[in-house]
């Protein structure tokens, strides 16, 4: 992950133009992308316009209290980046209207964090649906993020459902993915 503000948030953007498979995600927190007659936005264009293509997560934010030599740069990328979702189709970008420029790196974490791990938690929904399910859903987001989940927490919530609706009258203690699957299925099919 890269992550900075201001002139370092051009280097984020930079590298997101000229390395893309060098990080998986980058924070670029109010980029000064005005900077050299607007060159990356430039960069942009042509990156986009090539045959490159990436799935490395891209975070912009601006304040808007700036006015339109920090706005305007985003305001041009954004339709670049809709045309070309194809290619690029992991970024966000926000505006905070009532947020100066030194403020938007602490404001946008938490918007940049979301937007990054936005399918990492699996709706409560989703979770009733059962544990196959919700050992899918821990495989695909292992892949996605290069990093082991465990579906510890949704079992969790899984089995105090079942628990809570009596649907089982004991918890199971899942020895292993597959056969928590099954102990859990046939209790279903016996209740």
């Amino acid at each position: 992950m890269l992550t900075d503000h201001s002139f370092g948030g051009l280097t984020t953007v930079n590298t997101f133009l000229t390395r893309p498979n060098l990080f998986q995600t980058r924070f670029a927190m109010s980029p000064s992308l005005w900077s050299n007659d607007l060159e990356l936005v430039s960069k942009m264009v042509k990156h986009l316009s090539s045959e490159a293509s990436t799935t490395s997560f891209l975070f912009m934010n601006v304040a808007g209290t700036k006015g339109e030599r920090m706005t305007a740069p985003l305001a041009k990328m954004k339709p670049l980046l809709e045309k070309h979702s194809s290619k690029c189709s992991n970024w966000h970008i926000d505006v905070y209207e009532a947020e100066g420029h030194m403020t938007t790196p602490v404001i946008g974490q938490l918007s940049a964090y979301r937007n990054y791990l936005k399918d990492w938690p699996l709706p409560y929904t989703e979770v009733l649906k059962g544990l196959d399910l919700i050992v899918k859903h821990a495989d695909k987001v292992s892949k996605k993020y290069d990093y082991e989940i465990q579906p510890n927490e949704n079992k969790t919530t899984l089995g105090y459902h079942l628990l809570g609706e009596k649907i089982v009258r004991t918890p199971l203690i899942p020895l292993n993915k597959s056969l928590s699957c099954t102990l859990i299925q046939r209790t279903l099919m016996i209740a």
